[in-house]
């Protein structure tokens, strides 16, 4: 676990989420690796966190915080903590497409800005 970690039981299990990992910054800032073939067919490429406010993690936390987020925020959120807490991009993204796509966005939110808020304070302050 590191400082922007958070372990959360989601789904059918406990999960890591981090989107302090090095891979995460390297996905937001449009460096798509390889392996993230799989995420085209979710729509996360090119910009996972774009939306108003820019494509930046604080953008998308102001969105969160101002509750004008989209749903491919809260997917796009917890696939990327998925991938930064050591899941393979395949599995978050098959996770995200089980435990989130056609959820209702009071279940699965939350839980996206509990991940959010884990990289800018750290999850021993939530």
């Amino acid at each position: 676990m590191t400082a922007t970690s958070c372990k959360l039981a989601f789904g059918d299990r406990e999960l890591t989420f981090d989107l302090g990992a090095a891979s995460v910054d390297a996905i937001i800032r449009g460096e798509i690796p390889a392996d993230m073939a799989v995420a085209r067919r979710f729509g996360f490429i090119p910009r996972p966190l774009a939306g108003q406010f820019g494509d930046t993690a604080a953008a998308c936390l102001k969105r969160f915080e101002l509750s004008v987020y989209a749903t491919a925020d809260v997917q796009n959120v917890l696939a990327l903590g998925l991938i930064g807490g050591g899941e393979a991009p395949s599995a978050a993204f098959e996770i995200v497409d089980t435990y989130v796509r056609g959820r209702p966005l009071a279940e699965t939110a939350p839980v996206a800005l509990v991940v959010l808020t884990a990289l800018f304070v750290g999850d021993g302050v939530i």
